[in-house]
């Protein structure tokens, strides 16, 4: 009866083990990113191809070697500088200044964001909801050494560096992608002045034409 008891106990734990194990392993892969499975290139695509395509080569060899693009996109050289009171715990999107990643009480974290075109005029003034200390029509006309003398150098600074059109070779496949967010294989050159500046290997928001083509710095 005893022997029979515990096989019985033994089956449940057995069997809970695997449910365990079964919904682990489809949480994990909903919310990991799986950047080589979100992919799909266009039709004559390799990576051989391209990796021969060197910095300086103009646009009529990219087309002739890769093809066209599955798109296209236009990024504006932009600085964008950030003040806040806390800025460890805060991260900024490539390109982007009113989108930003915090950690932290809302209540005690307050952040504001300024962005200027090539010209070094201010175009975005971005503060939190909790920050209301400063009005953006007294600061609208200032340069940014102005704004630094205003407000002492930025915590953290993001330059992104060229007027370029952005030929993406890569995207997110249609259906379902695993991930907690897109994330895929990023595969761009990056045009400007009908020549080759950059070309952008990695993996990011497919979303976002400004990734791998911004610096950041903090201060």
């Amino acid at each position: 009866m005893k022997k029979h008891i515990f096989r019985i106990f033994s089956l449940i734990l057995f069997i809970g083990a695997l449910i365990f194990i079964g919904v682990y392993i489809y949480f994990d892969d909903a919310l990991t990113p799986n950047p080589t499975y979100n992919t799909e290139y266009n039709s004559t695509y390799s990576e051989n191809k391209f990796n021969t395509i060197l910095i300086g080569d103009n646009y009529e060899k990219v087309l002739g070697v890769l093809g066209e693009p599955l798109s296209r996109d236009t990024v504006l050289q932009k600085e964008i500088y950030l003040y806040s009171n806390a800025p460890d715990l805060i991260t900024l999107r490539e390109g982007a200044s009113r989108f930003v990643t915090t950690s932290g009480s809302f209540d005690s974290l307050h952040y504001f964001l300024i962005s200027f075109n090539k010209l070094g005029i201010i175009e975005e003034f971005n503060p939190s909801n909790s920050f209301d200390k400063i009005n953006y029509d007294e600061i609208s006309s200032f340069s940014k050494e102005q704004i630094k003398e205003n407000f002492g150098a930025p915590q953290i600074e993001m330059r992104c560096h060229c007027d370029c059109e952005v030929l993406s070779y890569s995207m997110l496949k249609e259906g379902p992608y695993k991930g907690k967010h897109p994330v895929t294989t990023l595969r761009k050159i990056v045009i400007s002045n009908n020549e080759v500046k950059l070309k952008v290997s990695k993996e990011g928001n497919p979303y976002n034409p400004y990734v791998g083509l911004c610096s950041i710095r903090r201060n």
